[in-house]
């Protein structure tokens, strides 16, 4: 999973807590358009080649083809500052994109009509099978979903449904907070931080369900949830598919047979790498596993 801390992303709120507006669409979108300030308008005029330098990085390092299925987590119905959904606005095949959201998505279809659109909640696991997507993207959302337990659920979410994962996020070690328009204050302890945004009049993201600003070190304190298996004399994978029917995550397989090695492939992934032959496996050149299994009767010799 790729994690990018940007600076300068401008992108309006984008998670609103459902539970405290039932009717919450119309209801978040009115609060986050008051926090659009004149400051922040000449600032977006920035932010589009922000994120066309994302996406030539996004480009580089995932290397979508035109049969990738890719979703968008967190896409706004409303582009009120340049630079919103800059992905749907730069990606050549929108026929692939699906895009999730939280707001109107009758009015994001008719503004990108070639794209699938589906309604999803917030905190709430996203309406999608496991692996069902090549790669799944977010722009400047994961900082708008709540507490650091959210944020954590919410990443691992994006890793639950897509082969590969590229996320962005304004950098807090940025010395320019760019959705309070505070300078410096952001570097204080978040508790303070939101009680100076209280006082001068930003309530709005002194809600941390609002706004959540993180730093490298809280994104490596997440963890992935789910339980990592290693499948050794894999054969043509039906081990491994029990148990990630299970939701356990595979991260690496062995097998010999070239043509059991092609089958598996088949069902499952043409990137994975295949460690070989299980009585010469360096232990330490294995990725971290919390279970092994070995397919009968192989493992017997």
């Amino acid at each position: 999973m790729a994690i990018l801390p940007v600076n300068g992303s401008l992108h309006k709120n984008l998670w609103k807590m459902i539970k405290k507006y039932k009717k919450g669409n119309k209801v978040w979108i009115k609060e986050g358009k008051k926090t659009i300030t004149k400051t922040k308008h000449l600032l977006g005029s920035l932010v589009g080649s922000v994120r066309t330098e994302q996406f030539s990085i996004f480009k580089t390092h995932l290397k979508p083809s035109k049969i990738s299925i890719i979703i968008d987590v967190g896409v706004s119905s409303e582009e009120d500052i340049k630079g919103t959904n800059m992905f749907e606005k730069l990606y050549e095949f929108p026929r692939k994109l699906t895009l999730a959201t939280i707001e109107n998505e009758k009015k994001l279809k008719s503004i990108y009509p070639n794209c699938k659109v589906v309604k999803i909640l917030p905190n709430k696991k996203l309406p999608f099978p496991d692996k069902s997507f090549d790669i799944a993207v977010s722009w400047a959302t994961v900082e708008h979903v709540g507490n650091y337990k959210d944020q954590e659920f919410f990443l691992n979410e994006l890793i639950r449904i897509a082969k590969k994962v590229f996320v962005t996020t304004p950098y807090r070690g940025c010395f320019y907070e760019p959705h309070s328009g505070f300078i410096f204050i952001h570097w204080l302890p978040l508790s303070i931080f939101r009680w100076i945004c209280k006082i001068l009049g930003k309530t709005y993201w002194s809600d941390v369900n609002n706004l959540n600003p993180l730093n490298v070190d809280n994104i490596k304190n997440m963890k992935d949830t789910k339980i990592k298996f290693m499948d050794f004399c894999a054969g043509i994978g039906g081990g491994r598919l029990g148990l990630e029917n299970l939701g356990l995550q595979c991260v690496g397989f062995s097998e010999i047979d070239k043509n059991a090695e092609k089958t598996y492939r088949h069902f499952f992934s043409e990137e994975e790498e295949n460690y070989g032959d299980l009585t010469k496996i360096n232990p330490n050149d294995l990725p971290d596993f919390d279970l092994m299994i070995a397919g009968f009767p192989c493992q017997t010799f």
